[in-house]
This record gives C-alpha cells, structure tokens and sequence, in this order.
C-alpha cells in the first residue's frame, strides 16, 4: 500500500482554515478558545466544529492546538474537558506539549507531541509512540541526515516544518521575554504574572527581531545595535523529494500569525510543487487527502512579506543572520532624487501604493519606506522622513500582488463519474462515483415530454460550486427524458447522499495513551530545558521511571546566570569567530548580549555541541 503524507496548513481562524484547503492543504492546524501559544487567536467551539465538518467532505483533517505550557492544574483539567469537546465534534487530532495531560483518562482520540517538547533524538520519540503518541513534531533545526536516520529507526508518524518564520532558539526553549520581564520589573510581581506573559504561554513578541548590542569580556563593542538574533525565513519547498524520500508524513507551513494572502500563497505553491513530484514519482506515496485545487492566481515565494530565506541546518551549518544591512525582495531600481518626502525612481516596474521596499547603498544600514501616493510613473510619495537618495530598492511587498491572492477566487473538487441507466419504465437509476471509489445513486421519475442531453447536465452540475464535486464523465443511455429545471433537485439530492457516504467512508484514526509504568523513559534525568513545570508532569515522568526533575525556568523568578535561551544558532560563528577556525584575535570571553533596556545577558558557547546559551 501506498504510503499517505500530507501538506499541513495554519489556520487562524475558520476562513483561513477553509481557504488552505481550498489551495491544496491536506490538513490545518488551528487553536481552539485558549492554551494554543498563540494567545491572540483561539477559536470557538462552532467554528471549530465548521472547519471540521468543511475539512473532512475532503477527507482532509483538523488539528487542535493545545500546547501551551501549563502552570496551574485547573488549566490541565481545562484541556481535559476540551480534548473531550473535541472528541464529539470529531477533530482528528489534539497537539499538545505538557506530559501531564497525558495523565487523565482521554477520549480516543489521537494525540500529536509539538515542536516545544523537544523531540530532537529517535528514544525519546520512541518512547512516545509506545505510550501511544500517534505523531512528533520535529525541530526545525535538524539535518536532513538526522530526519532520515530518525525517519529509519521509529514507526512513529513524523511532522516536519518546511516554511515559515523562525525561532532562533529550539522552540519552546525561548525565555527572553520571561527574563526581560523580570529584570525591567520596578515592582515585585507574582510568579504567575511573569508566566502569564512568557512565550511559552502564548505571548511570544518576537523579542529575537530585537536590536542589541554584543559586547565582549573587557566591555568593548563587537556590534551595535543591530537585530544579531534575527534569523531568514525557513524555506525547504525546493527539498520536497528529499523529504518524501525518506518517510516523512507531514510537511509543516508555518504562520498561524500571517495574513490571509501568505496562506493561500504558500499552500497553493507547496500543494503545486508536491503535485509535480508525485506525478513523476509515485512510490513517493500519495496525498492525504482527495480533490484538486483551484488558485486563481500564480503562486511565487517573492509575492508576499518575507524576511529572506534560508535551508537552515538542512544541510550543515551556514550564515543565517538577517540583520540590518541583510538585502531580501526584488531589485527594481534606484532613487535618482528626492524633494522631501517625494522620490524619483528609476525603473521599469509598475509599482503601487502600499507597495513597500528596502533601501540600500554602499553597504550601509538598510532603511525600509513605504509608498503611499503616486504622482506619476516617476514621481512617489512616501510615508518616512528619511533621506535615500542614491539608493537601491527592493521591493519587499508588492501590494497588486498581494491584494490579488487575497481576491482570487479557490475551489477544490472532488472528480465524479456519473451513470444514468434505465431502472424500470417509469424511472432513472442515476449513478455517482467518485475518485475515491465511493459510489451511491438515486431513483428519479422519467418525463417522457422533456428531453435533455448529456452536456446540459455537465454544464448545470458542473457550473453549481456549491458542492465539492465534478464531473469528469457521463455514462448514460441515448434518450434523458428530464426536465431541465429538475436538475438542481437531483444534484441535490444526489450530492448530498454522496457526501454523507463519504464521511461514513473517510479513512479515521483513533488513538489510546498507555500509561504502563513498565514503559521507560529513556533518560534518569531532566533538565530545564523540558519545561516540567506542573505537578502532574513531574509524576508522570516519575512514573516511567525519571528520577531527577530539574524545574522549568518559568518556574521560578530566579534567573540569574540560568538559560533564557538555548539555540543552534551560535552567534559566535556568525560575527566570524567560530572556535574551531582558531581565528586570531578573537575578542576575549565572555561575552554579553545587551538590550535596549541595558540589560546584560551572558553568552555561552557550548562548541562541542556547537550550541549557544544565553544566561540571565
């Protein structure tokens, strides 16, 4: 049997979530009325419940995001009793993060380990998927040799990100918030007061896309005020048949955050280019889910808001910095002149208002301006009291485009054959079967007095977009004696019966947690870094037989020299001082991170894991 994966979308709300499975998703992943880290957009139950039922005439699939850290157990036993909403409404999964939860009795439903929890080597995972996890989230920061050997040794489903924005720290593992929080504090606060504003719980303010300063052991300035902690855009789209090769199940696009134009982007784009692979290789596997897409518009990387792109760890280490002097978007001219706040551009671009660009000259801090009237083909107003003249632009939002995708008309159809036959003298057994092999038929009344052909039926059934499905073929005898108006009745009545036949035929997945004692944990201890936090956590890492808990470092207010951020990325090899180079004149050690508050934060550089820890 072929094996299934999927295209995975975000989805913050019930219209994002229809129009991702519009443009190709397989699934989307989407928060429901609190807990989902991203405190800004929850969804109601209904709604939920509305993206599910539109999903799954698909056979497409929702999941529930619940994976923020837990503090308090009222909010373990809130997940509990939403797990069980869920259940009843049939999301086809929850994604969570606290191990506590894992704890209660939980309906059947299948549960999915994200991203924070650190699945970063195949025993943990492997743990996991015998207590009955159905699916981990991987780190973005893995290699592809890493996912290919943890791909070969679990049986446990796999998710993997391939777009989106990054955290420049192993998610979840972000505390610069929480400590910055506690150092500006002027007055005492309760602990839960910091953690209710902490990443982890869903307030992430993105505070690696900061300026800071770097400074080294004898207080000298190695950067000034620069984003040194920003990083490109994850962009693995072009390494779609390594990824297949290898068994990956799920393909993760990034952006819950994002607006309406970068989902039906970037969904429609990754369904085109996994269409194109599966077509020319089809032991890769097969979608997840049925229908073709239909996008109205030319889906591209450069059309909508993106800070550059890069392949991360995927094949080794290199350069990710976006810093202030980083140049991303499309080059389409240059200022020739400036009076006030009116430019004249060079170039053969059409550009618009709204259209925003990067600036650059000579290698100096780029500057970023905004078009808001035009005063001909030449002439620009901009919003920015700010002098470019000479410089190069880069358009960086391109705002025809954007307002394009947003209005393109998406529709995705599930293609049918359709059979009419003669049942007895009187009456018409009209057939329908769809590309899933699902059939079903209705009985109809002859009218001996009206006649229709085969194409009037195409053309009605087919122009009517209220149903998902299309006709690809019609069998049918020579004579159709029906009246032309009836035809919607029947569509109706047809299309209905089939789309009810398919949710009673929609391939389900079902999940059990098995809290066996005898099932062990593959490590004796925890650090901070697994955000064990609650007690219910505690007991049941103890339970399978982890004997030293080591406090989360959202459990206390006490940071001073403990890990606020744990990362891959190393600014040490960014700033070109890699340790293993032996680069002469290196600045000495420590050195510190200094933000706009003058908050100093040391660096530690862990080289033999070439990791990098940023201590409060």
């Amino acid at each position: 049997m072929l094996r299934k994966f999927e295209i995975l979308a975000p989805a913050k709300n019930l219209e994002y979530g229809i129009e991702a499975i519009k443009c190709g998703a397989d699934a989307v992943y989407i928060a429901c009325e609190k807990l989902g880290l991203r405190s800004r957009f929850s969804n109601s139950i209904d709604d939920v419940k509305k993206l599910i039922e539109f999903a799954h005439r698909y056979w497409a699939r929702v999941y529930i995001t619940l994976n923020s850290i837990i503090y308090k157990e009222e909010d373990l036993i809130f997940i509990k009793k939403t797990i069980n909403k869920l259940y009843k409404i049939g999301a086809d999964a929850v994604i969570i993060n606290d191990m506590g939860i894992l704890t209660y009795k939980l309906p059947p439903i299948p549960i999915f380990i994200g991203v924070n929890s650190r699945c970063i080597d195949v025993n943990k995972i492997n743990f996991l998927h015998k207590i009955g996890v159905k699916r981990v989230i991987l780190p973005r920061e893995l290699t592809f040799k890493e996912l290919k050997n943890i791909s070969k040794k679990t049986s446990c489903e796999l998710e993997a990100f391939i777009h989106g924005t990054m955290c420049v720290a192993y998610t979840g593992n972000c505390y610069l918030k929480y400590a910055q929080l506690i150092k500006n504090s002027k007055k005492e606060k309760k602990l839960s007061e910091y953690q209710a504003l902490s990443a982890n719980a869903g307030s992430c303010m993105a505070n690696c896309a900061h300026f800071y300063n770097i400074l080294d052991a004898t207080g000298k300035y190695i950067v000034k005020n620069d984003s040194v902690l920003n990083l490109r855009y994850l962009n693995l789209t072009d390494r779609l048949k390594e990824l297949f090769s290898i068994g990956i199940n799920s393909f993760k696009i990034e952006g819950r955050q994002r607006e309406i134009s970068y989902v039906k982007n970037i969904v429609a784009l990754t369904n085109k280019k996994a269409n194109e692979i599966l077509k020319k290789n089809k032991k890769y596997g097969k979608r997840l889910s049925s229908g073709t897409s239909i996008a109205e518009f030319e889906p591209s990387l450069d059309k909508v808001f993106n800070r550059g792109f890069t392949e991360y760890f995927f094949n080794g280490r290199k350069p990710e910095n976006s810093n202030s002097k980083t140049i991303y978007g499309t080059f389409i001219g240059k200022v020739i002149s400036q009076k006030q706040d009116i430019l004249e551009i060079c170039t053969k671009e059409n550009l618009n208002i709204g259209d925003r660009f990067l600036c650059s000259k000579d290698n100096l801090k780029t500057e970023t301006i905004n078009i808001i009237d035009i005063q001909n083909k030449k002439f620009y107003k901009i919003k920015e009291n700010i002098n470019i003249n000479g410089y190069n632009l880069y358009r960086i939002v391109n705002a025809k485009a954007v307002d394009e995708i947003e209005k393109a008309f998406t529709y995705r159809y599930i293609t049918i054959n359709l059979e009419i036959s003669n049942f007895t003298k009187t009456k018409y057994k009209i057939s329908a079967k769809d590309e899933d092999g699902i059939e079903t038929h209705i009985m109809y009344k002859k009218n001996l007095k009206s006649k229709i052909t085969k194409d009037t039926i195409l053309n009605i059934f087919n122009k009517n977009k209220e149903y998902e499905f299309q006709i690809i073929n019609i069998k049918s005898i020579k004579d159709i004696n029906i009246k032309e108006n009836n035809l919607e009745k029947i569509q109706k009545r047809l299309y209905l019966k089939l789309r009810n036949l398919r949710e009673k035929f929609r391939p389900k997945q079902t999940g059990k947690i098995n809290n066996d004692k005898n099932i062990k944990y593959p490590y004796k201890k925890l650090n901070c870094l697994e955000n064990v936090i609650n007690e219910k956590a505690k007991s049941f890492f103890k339970k399978h037989g982890v004997k030293e808990i080591e406090l989360a470092i959202e459990g206390t207010k006490d940071i001073e020299n403990r890990i606020v951020c744990h990362s891959k990325y190393c600014i040490k090899y960014e700033q070109g001082y890699c340790s293993k180079k032996k680069i002469k004149d290196t600045p000495k050690e420590p050195w510190f991170l200094e933000d706009k508050f003058g908050n100093k934060y040391k660096l530690q550089f862990n080289c033999n894991k070439c990791e990098m820890d940023i201590l409060g």
